[in-house]
């Protein structure tokens, strides 16, 4: 079949079309799981922690019924009702998110009351209207293979959980970029059986990666990352199909690298203070408070960063457990440390992951902020609290294993995805090479998800930086059903 998702669809059995009823029906509960949280009266969804300061100050709105100032965090409850109560402007925090911001405000206030109320549901339904919209024509895309239908069908339903909608009815960037990720994994899936062409792929993968890279400075390397995986899925995708002109082969490599480069540039460019403060406090919180306690050799962990022996003193501290004048005093380097340094830090000691990896496990496995309200006008309470099981997450499922079995099923995830590929590329017959490029994009993105997270900011806020995480994760089971199901509906696996 060929590889430009142009090929006609197989005539389907008796049992291609139950299956594919049966995706219906799982698409129409991931519709009414997503809307119920969504549209829940009181207002579920995230308080208000300093990043999602970073949107509201821009556009300068504020809580109505918050006696807090504009630029002030409100960790006990979520706000429903905003009111415009500065200019916009300054400090910018670079994102391409502020984009999907520009359009949620304008909604807000083209919604908003007489007296200028504006309600941030309306924020969250043009994002949920567009997330859904994309999730049903990718799935009807993949109508044509039942078992792909079924397994992305599944997988909707399965992240259409209050670990990502909890972000809904909010200003946090988060939700943009799990509309992003959503996706970025669709168009895969989509070139995985042959609904959409290389060519189309590469090139909304390129988008949708750029979107993500520039969403926060976690993700600024995200194109560098996926850059292996775009190479062999061109690849994969033009075997027999001739080598590309000297034009497309310059097009692609500047598209490359703008993906690649902008995002890094964006955000590792000379900045005013709340970049210089944003990247203080990561770099304490990743030294001090998470790979020093872990080390075996505190002090040649330091000696491969270059850092002072005097930052022992701030070890295991993060940074609100002790003024910004103390890590400057003890340990100055810090605050402008080189992510160079680190990694080689890692390198030098590689077995540090062991006990970060057990210390996630035991205690930050996770999804759900449990220090942010999440019930309107209840403080800190959360939809975990709640009788109604529409609100069920996954999260208190996650959060019910043992440490021993979170650990495991966090090193398999970490590893799984590149044996599959592996293996995949051994067997190197029929569609084997499409399925090892995806498996490894799947492993990529997952790990990208932890590692950034994890090395970026270190335990603090671990639930809300690795969320991406538990979509990445979830995606695993679904390919192989995907895989098994489609063995089983046609007998064979399809032909290149």
């Amino acid at each position: 079949m060929p590889g430009r998702g142009s090929g006609a669809p197989p005539r389907q059995t008796g049992a291609g079309r139950a299956v594919q009823a049966l995706a219906w029906l799982i698409l129409a509960l991931m519709l009414a799981r997503a809307v119920t949280l969504w549209a829940a009266d009181p207002l579920l969804g995230y308080a208000n922690n300093w990043d999602q300061v970073r949107a509201t100050e821009v556009f300068g709105l504020k809580p109505r019924d918050s006696g807090q100032a504009i630029h002030a965090s409100t960790p006990e409850q979520p706000w429903r009702f905003y009111i415009q109560a500065a200019p916009m402007g300054p400090p910018i925090y670079p994102s391409s998110d502020l984009l999907v911001k520009a359009v949620q405000v304008a909604a807000m206030k083209a919604f908003s009351g007489p007296d200028g109320v504006m309600d941030i549901k309306v924020a969250g339904a043009t994002l949920l209207i567009v997330w859904l919209a994309g999730a049903l024509w990718v799935f009807g895309r993949l109508l044509a293979r039942p078992a792909a239908a079924l397994g992305f069908a599944l997988w909707c339903c399965v992240i259409a959980d209050p670990i990502h909608l909890l972000f809904l009815n909010t200003l946090y960037a988060e939700f943009s970029a799990f509309m992003a990720a959503t996706l970025l994994v669709s168009v895969l899936w989509l070139w995985l059986e042959q609904r959409l062409a290389t060519r189309a792929t590469l090139l909304a993968g390129a988008l949708l990666t750029l979107f993500l890279a520039l969403n926060r400075n976690q993700w600024a390397y995200l194109g560098l990352a996926l850059l292996p995986v775009a190479l062999a899925l061109a690849w994969v995708g033009r075997q027999g199909g001739g080598a590309p002109s000297r034009r497309a082969t310059l097009g692609w490599t500047l598209l490359a690298a703008v993906v690649c480069a902008v995002p890094v540039m964006v955000f590792q460019r000379p900045a005013g203070d709340l970049m210089k403060l944003i990247t203080s406090a990561n770099r304490v919180n990743t030294v001090l408070h998470m790979l020093l306690p872990a080390s075996q050799d505190p002090p040649a962990m330091l000696r491969a960063m270059k850092l002072p022996e005097s930052c022992l003193a701030m070890s295991g501290k993060h940074w609100w457990a002790a003024p910004a004048a103390e890590f400057e005093a003890n340990c100055p380097p810090i605050m402008r440390l080189p992510l160079t340094r680190i990694a080689r830090a890692l390198v030098a000691e590689p077995q540090v992951m062991v006990p970060i990896v057990k210390n996630i496990a035991v205690r930050y496995r996770g999804f759900v902020q449990s220090n942010l309200g999440q019930v309107e006008g209840q403080s800190l309470a959360s939809i975990s609290d709640s009788d109604n099981r529409a609100r069920a997450s996954f999260n208190d499922v996650i959060m019910r294993l043992s440490p021993g079995w979170a650990q495991a099923l966090i090193w398999l995830s970490i590893v799984g995805p590149f044996v599959l590929a592996v293996a995949l590329l051994a067997v190197g017959r029929g569609n084997a090479r499409r399925w090892a490029v995806v498996f490894a994009a799947q492993g990529l993105l997952f790990n990208y998800g932890l590692f950034s997270a994890i090395f970026g900011d270190g335990y603090v806020d671990v639930e809300r930086h690795t969320n991406l995480c538990f979509s990445f994760g979830a995606l695993l089971p679904m390919l192989l059903l995907t895989g098994a199901g489609s063995r089983l509906l046609e007998g064979r696996p399809r032909a290149e």
